[in-house]
């Protein structure tokens, strides 16, 4: 809002070009979403001149970037592409449009700003993404709800009027999203499955004199969804109500974020790179101390 030069629509150009560099460099989908997230944070606070915000998108990514581990390299491994690790990276990657001072300063800007640096981040700069982890720490969510849900995020990043909702809200809206796409789905292709038991076998054992025998021993079992979170529970865990979500989903609707019903068989198939990155960061989902709270959550 207190942005003089910059708008909506150049917001949007930025991004696009955030998502080729991303590409382009192969960096884990999670810095993506960091580094756009940051860029929000920063314009939300800092008045930039519209020659700037190329910098401040490419130095934002840069700093996400390099906030995940990497493998040095090994003997006998295929030289690297250049990455987007320095200020001469930067400067590589706009064209020479800024100079390593400008870049080296807007770093410095940046971290301040967002409080990068400081021994953690802040409740206020959480992204969606974080709030995401947090979630998935708390409910039975399964790798295809995730992945569903993650490749929304992706997708709601060149969006700017979803910015007027809380990253919370976004992540909660996303996993409601995801986990109800996925549970219909999956109902869907058991209900297929046991459609398919009951014309083929059946059919044939039939004309043996068998149809009974074989409709007992042809059928599946049933979908069994009793270990996925229903959405009472997706909304107390979350700390969102029906309303906030349905608003917030009604959003993403009319920008068209989920313009099709999403197929949870492709997207973790046809997402490697988020899927891994989101395995990395989900990791924590088996184990953490977190997942005690869930019952708790479930009886409220």
């Amino acid at each position: 809002s207190g942005q003089k030069e910059v708008n909506p629509s150049m917001r949007m150009i930025l991004v696009d070009w955030l998502i080729e560099l991303f590409e382009e460099l192969q960096l884990p989908s999670h810095a993506l979403l960091a580094g756009v997230h940051a860029v929000d944070r920063y314009l939300s606070a800092v008045a930039v001149h519209k020659e700037s915000l190329q910098l401040v998108g490419a130095v934002s990514l840069m700093l996400c970037s390099n906030n995940y581990c990497k493998l040095l390299a090994q003997d006998g491994d295929p030289p690297e592409l250049r990455g987007l690790a320095t200020a001469d990276d930067v400067v590589y990657w706009t064209d020479n449009t800024y100079t390593i001072d400008e870049v080296t300063a807007m770093e410095a800007k940046l971290m301040i700003s967002l409080g990068l640096g400081l021994g953690g981040v802040s409740s206020a700069y959480r992204s969606p993404l974080d709030y995401l982890i947090k979630f998935a720490a708390l409910l039975p969510l399964t790798d295809e709800m995730l992945s569903v849900a993650h490749e929304i995020l992706l997708r709601s990043t060149r969006e700017y009027q979803l910015l007027r909702y809380e990253p919370s809200l976004l992540a909660a809206t996303v996993l409601v999203i995801a986990v109800r796409s996925c549970l219909a789905q999956s109902a869907t292709r058991a209900e297929q499955q046991r459609q398919r038991a009951l014309d083929g076998p059946v059919a044939s054992f039939a004309d043996a004199g068998g149809e009974k025998e074989a409709r007992g021993a042809a059928l599946p079992a049933p979908h069994d969804a009793d270990d996925s979170p229903d959405e009472r529970t997706l909304y107390a865990c979350t700390g969102h109500s029906v309303a906030e979500v349905r608003s917030c989903e009604a959003a993403f609707s009319e920008h068209a974020v989920v313009d099709s019903p999403l197929s949870c068989h492709s997207v973790a198939s046809g997402l490697p790179r988020a899927n891994k990155s989101i395995c990395v960061h989900l990791i924590i989902r088996a184990d953490s101390p977190l997942r005690a709270r869930s019952k708790a959550c479930s009886a409220r």
